[in-house]
């Protein structure tokens, strides 16, 4: 009788496997875009853009690069100038139009605004910690593609969750909803994505995706 030594089994690893599919839980994004009429929508009004015999729909590619940014994608090249800690003091500000006021009563009243702290970090944890590229009209892009990630990220939850998974931030949608994986089985010249009953959050997916489907179709 042999005895098991490790703390982890071993397994055989080959190639060839089919049918499987990671980050199956975007499936939920995918259909939000799709019931907002989002899909159309960008794609006329790009198509000023698309040169006549161009192979790729340009709201495609958009949509395309939103959605992995809202899937955590990020851009992503080079340092980065920003201010930083010097002397143990932080440098930080913020804009007001209030006239009048101690600038301490204005911080706590700004801080006191936890739903505007709570979009900027989940903005940050979606693309925006830094402006990536080095021209300005390309940064410019950059921060239409991840306020349209944004709006996947707030509109999803609003259409497909309820209770307390409406109130997931990205970082944990990311990991609980998004990150789940799937069988894709062709039957019946349908496409199934079949996630397992082992994954904790997998009833979640089932009925926010049961939801978006009951919604109207757009137009």
């Amino acid at each position: 009788m042999s005895k098991r030594i490790g703390l982890y089994p071993r397994v055989r690893v080959e190639g060839g496997g089919s049918g499987a599919v990671s980050q199956a839980g975007a499936v939920l994004l995918v259909e939000t875009v799709r019931k907002l009429g989002l899909e159309t929508a960008i794609s006329t009004a790009l198509a000023p853009w698309r040169k006549p015999r161009a192979v790729h729909d340009p709201g495609k590619v958009l949509l395309d690069v939103a959605l992995a940014t809202a899937l955590g994608g990020d851009c992503h090249p080079g340092a980065q100038l920003r201010f930083t800690d010097l002397d143990g003091l932080r440098l930080t500000c913020f804009a007001t139009n209030t006239k009048g006021g101690q600038l301490a009563d204005l911080e706590l009243r700004h801080r006191r605004r936890a739903r505007c702290e709570d979009r900027i970090r989940n903005a940050r944890d979606t693309g925006l910690r830094n402006l990536p590229l080095h021209d300005t009209a390309q940064n410019q892009i950059w921060l239409e593609i991840v306020s349209l990630a944004l709006d996947l990220l707030a509109w999803m939850p609003m259409l497909a969750l309820t209770t307390e998974t409406r109130r997931w931030e990205p970082k944990r949608l990311r990991l609980r909803l998004f990150s789940a994986a799937a069988h894709l089985v062709t039957t019946g010249r349908r496409r199934w994505l079949r996630f397992t009953t082992r994954w904790p959050w997998t009833n979640e997916v089932i009925q926010a995706i049961d939801r978006l489907n009951a919604l109207p179709s757009p137009g």
